[in-house]
């Protein structure tokens, strides 16, 4: 007994995000070919065409059937991911602060359930193709307002904070975020091979989606310990403790009973929990804390923003400018996570390892990051690229580091808005970057062979490199000042 427990200890929120983040790449990279085929079949009801087309092949003499449902398809994407994260946006905000005083838990079991929802409206729609697609909106929708991916994020992360100190807290951040890079790996593959399936493949898809979405709510209701309320974990409590004794400042909210938190879920959606993620983001913070935050804060946005734009417009450069095929993009991407997840964890085990500065090494990263970026704008060949990856694989470890500083930032009881806030923005830049990387692309696409768009998030990511030198500087000020003026706490053995 006493090793399961310390075992679950150990394992903890890493495999809530790995199977979450699995069923999302699954229906990110199958999802899209059902709409594709289920539109095509709508219009034109020719299941062999609208088959053969779905799996990539060219048929010149049914081109124009190939334009609409092209077309069609990218509309519709935007009307089924705008029911999707828009409500998860304001809904994480509201589960930021209520999660600070009555739990993690809830928090993501809630969009496991919305997930597992949408797929049962996902799977009606595969087994009815006559079913008009807009009845998938409801199914969306509903997910969206359980919080979706914002809210696992928020969640997991905030979690991680809770179970761990600050000289650990970056490692298991870093560790945590490379789960995402490892599902986009089998969510990717795994979708591009069922989908293979015409009778049975979309189906099955879906099936699997929301066995994925009922794992989590399995594992999370009896395996993960909470780690904060009422039903705290005592070793979670003490860890807690021992990080309240070292926080200069907090703003620990009433104690709950577990009563309370039992009838508390009314309170979830209370638009109290706004002014409660406003008051601890704005909050006054002592030293250059505050400012340290929102250096932080804008870090994060535009090296999000960049990553989302990375994704949105791989694809299409790809196969404008070196002419890959679905399934070579397809290997190049999982390949890339593949590289993102262990660079990932070995830069955070480095940094615990050896006790180097973070600060400079996420500086440092973000150079060799930037420096991938100007090597695909330049890019001739398709091994330019291939060769592109030992640049860009620093990415997965400067999120880990800014997380973790802003974790350490904050109060331990801040840290579900803080991470709220944090997600709500991050999921933000993502629309953001899908409006002007698209606009940029077409009007540049002459432009070093249709690359000048990485050059241009190259240069975006210089802020970011900035921001960061400039938070180790006050980093160091801060701890000189520290010592320079704060007594040093004596222990005194009675004894002698």
């Amino acid at each position: 007994m006493t090793a399961i427990k310390s075992l679950r200890h150990l394992v903890t929120v890493e495999p809530v995000s790995f199977l979450f983040f699995t069923s999302l790449f699954l229906q990110n990279g199958g999802g899209q070919q059902f709409i594709f085929y289920k539109l095509c079949y709508l219009e034109y009801n020719l299941t062999d065409v609208c088959w053969n087309l779905t799996l990539g092949q060219k048929m010149d003499q049914y081109q124009d059937i190939e334009d609409y449902t092209i077309s069609a398809t990218a509309h519709w994407m935007i009307y089924m991911n705008l029911p999707l994260t828009i409500p998860a946006i304001f809904t994480t905000i509201c589960f930021g602060g209520w999660s600070d005083k009555y739990g993690r838990k809830p928090m993501m079991i809630i969009p496991a359930v919305g997930f597992l929802i949408m797929s049962i409206f996902q799977m009606f729609q595969v087994l009815r193709m006559d079913m008009p697609l807009g009845i998938t909106l409801i199914g969306n929708f509903i997910a969206g307002m359980s919080g979706g991916f914002v809210t696992i994020t928020f969640a997991t992360f905030s979690y991680i904070a809770d179970i761990t100190t600050k000289e650990n807290r970056t490692l298991r951040i870093g560790i945590l975020q490379s789960m995402t890079f490892s599902s986009s790996i089998v969510g990717l593959l795994t979708s591009g091979v069922i989908v293979q399936n015409r009778e049975y493949g979309f189906l099955l898809l879906y099936c699997l989606i929301a066995l994925l979405n009922i794992l989590i709510v399995v594992y999370t209701q009896f395996w993960l310990l909470e780690s904060i309320g009422p039903n705290t974990d005592p070793y979670f409590q003490t860890i807690r403790t021992t990080e309240e004794k070292e926080t200069e400042t907090t703003s620990r909210p009433s104690e709950v009973s577990e009563i309370e938190c039992k009838t508390c879920f009314s309170d979830m959606w209370s638009p109290r929990n706004f002014k409660i993620v406003y008051r601890d983001v704005m909050k006054k913070r002592q030293h250059f804390d505050r400012f340290i935050l929102f250096l932080l804060f804008v870090s994060l946005f535009i090296l999000q923003m960049v990553l989302a734009g990375d994704n949105q417009m791989f694809a299409l450069y790809a196969k404008d400018s070196f002419h890959l095929s679905p399934a070579q993009t397809g290997y190049f991407t999982a390949s890339k996570n593949a590289v993102l997840f262990l660079f990932t964890v070995l830069g955070v085990w480095l940094l615990r390892k050896f006790n180097l500065n973070e600060m400079r090494c996420c500086s440092l990263s973000f150079i060799v990051f930037l420096s991938g970026y100007i090597g695909f704008s330049l890019a001739k060949s398709e091994s330019t690229l291939w060769a592109m990856l030992i640049l860009l694989s620093p990415s997965g470890l400067v999120g880990g580091i800014i997380r973790g500083a802003i974790s350490r930032t904050v109060g331990p009881d801040e840290q579900g808005s803080i991470f709220a806030a944090m997600s709500s923005m991050e999921n933000l830049m993502v629309f953001v970057a899908a409006f002007m990387f698209n606009i940029l692309y077409p009007v540049t696409k002459d432009i070093l062979n249709g690359g000048f768009v990485y050059f241009v998030m190259a240069e975006l990511l210089i802020i970011p490199l900035i921001l960061t030198m400039w938070v180790g500087d006050l980093l160091k000020y801060t701890a000189a000042y520290k010592y320079m003026n704060e007594p040093a706490n004596i222990v005194i053995n009675p004894d002698l």
